[in-house]
Order: C-alpha cells, then structure tokens, then sequence
C-alpha cells in the first residue's frame, strides 16, 4: 500500500472549496469515492484562500496499476485532480474547465493563463 499525499492552495473561501468538492467530476480514478473529513481537508489560509489537502492509501491490484504507482503515475494523478479542482473552483476558472467535461477530454497537463506549467 502506497500513502499519496498531495494539497493546492484555492483562491476561494474554505465554506465554497467544501461544497464545490462533490460538484466536481473532472478527477482521475485515482481519486474516486475521496471524502472530505477522512482523506480531504479544507485548511483555510486567509478569508480567501483555502488549502485543500488529499490523504490517499492507494492500494494497485492489476498489473497494470502495480506499474503506474511504481512509476509514480497515481500520485502524478492526485497531483493534476487537485489542479483540475483549483482551476474550475476559482472564479476565473469557469470557461476555462466546465465541470462537466468528461475525465477522457480533459488535458493531462492543464496549463491556465498567469499560473506556472506542472
């Protein structure tokens, strides 16, 4: 059992980063079924920046997960989910990244306008 852990700051209050949570649907499966209270928090930093942090024990089963967490794929994952939330939670993130845009047709490394490459 691999422990991934990973957190990014969002330009928003920790009250919407918590409810926007469950909106969310751009996650890799990596990060299916994560519940804020147990493996997420939501860390306020000021009145308007919140840190929202992923505690993970990632357990591969298949071969084929057993060599993507060898390589470090999964927490490369949990890494690009919590960028995913952090551009559509952020007010000016929202034509950029609908939150309804399938996992398969989201780029694997977004890069926003004023934020630096992965």
């Amino acid at each position: 059992m691999k422990t991934i852990e990973k957190s990014v700051d969002v330009g928003v209050p920790a009250s919407t980063a918590f409810g926007e949570w469950g909106r969310f649907t751009g996650f890799p499966p990596v990060m299916d079924g994560l519940q804020p209270g147990n493996e997420v928090s939501f860390e306020p930093v000021s009145d308007t920046t919140t840190r929202v942090s992923v505690h993970l024990e990632h357990q591969p089963h298949t071969l084929g997960e057993k060599i993507e967490s060898a390589l470090g794929l999964a927490t490369l994952q949990v890494g690009v989910g919590l960028e995913r939330f952090k551009a559509w939670v952020e007010p000016s993130a929202h034509d950029v990244l609908p939150p309804s845009t399938p996992m398969g047709e989201l780029p694997l490394f977004p890069h926003y306008p004023g934020r630096p490459l992965l």
